[in-house]
Formats: structure tokens, C-alpha cells, sequence
């Protein structure tokens, strides 16, 4: 579970629009989960689904096939 200002530290070059953008795409496809807590200031949390996990693990795999082809 990430707030969306620690996903934002962690990407320090795309902006706060963008990165609103891309987290309702994905949370629209089935990727992450979207939990809004109430207060202020509004605290929200995002997790990967099922499907996010396993698309984690797909995208571990090519870059593992990658850096194989790369340095062989």
C-alpha cells in the first residue's frame, strides 16, 4: 500500500496531473485499488490487485530475459 504522495517521491519527474491521470487508468483497468479515507487532509492509498501482481511478476520475467539477451 502507497499513498500517492510516496508514489509521487518515488517518481520525481512526471507531474501530479500526470501521475493522477495514470493511477485512475490503471485502477480503471483492474491494476490498482483506489481507498480514499476521509479527514483533511484526504489521505488516499493505492494497492496492486491481483491482476497487478501478476503483471509484476510478467514484467520481472522480460526484464529478466532482457538483461540476458543484452549480456550474452
Amino acid at each position: 500500500m502507497k499513498r500517492f504522495s510516496d508514489l509521487q517521491r518515488d517518481n520525481p519527474t512526471i507531474s501530479h496531473r500526470m501521475m493522477t491521470l495514470e493511477l485512475r487508468t490503471l485502477e480503471v483497468v483492474g491494476i490498482v485499488a483506489r481507498t480514499a479515507h476521509g479527514g483533511y487532509p484526504l489521505r488516499v492509498d493505492y494497492t496492486l490487485t491481483e491482476a497487478g501482481r501478476r503483471l509484476v511478476r510478467l514484467i520481472d520475467a522480460l526484464g529478466a530475459w532482457w538483461v540476458a539477451e543484452t549480456t550474452a
